[in-house]
């Protein structure tokens, strides 16, 4: 989902200069940026897990092991936390609103596209 709403934005900013530019454009784009941003954070805080679980399970000596784990334990609570606040974003009305600003920047007739 993450990478879809990547190749959306920069898709969406090389069409840039076929569009009208209005405010519906510029929403859009702050939507799809925010959501990229969101998940982005999620698959960070993922990925920083694996790295110290592995770093941890691979390390010769054990002395750090609990402050590994315990770097582990913040990287879950944020990663949950963040997870809730994605889903609070990306509630039905908030999927309503980014498909609504997709359909309104990108349905534009096409006399206005062309300037005709």
């Amino acid at each position: 989902m993450r990478l879809r709403g990547k190749r959306l934005r920069y898709s969406l900013e090389l069409l840039v200069a076929l569009l009208p530019q209005d405010e519906r454009l510029g929403r859009l784009k702050a939507a799809l940026k925010q959501m990229q941003e969101q998940l982005g954070d999620l698959n960070d805080r993922a990925t920083a897990i694996e790295i110290l679980r592995q770093v941890r399970d691979t390390a010769e000596n054990r002395s750090h092991e609990a402050e590994v784990d315990s770097l582990i334990e913040i990287q879950r609570r944020e990663l949950t936390e963040r997870h809730r606040t994605f889903l609070t974003w990306w509630s039905d009305d908030g999927r309503r609103k980014l498909t609504g600003e997709i359909e309104a920047s990108l349905m534009t007739p096409a006399a206005q596209v062309t300037g005709g």
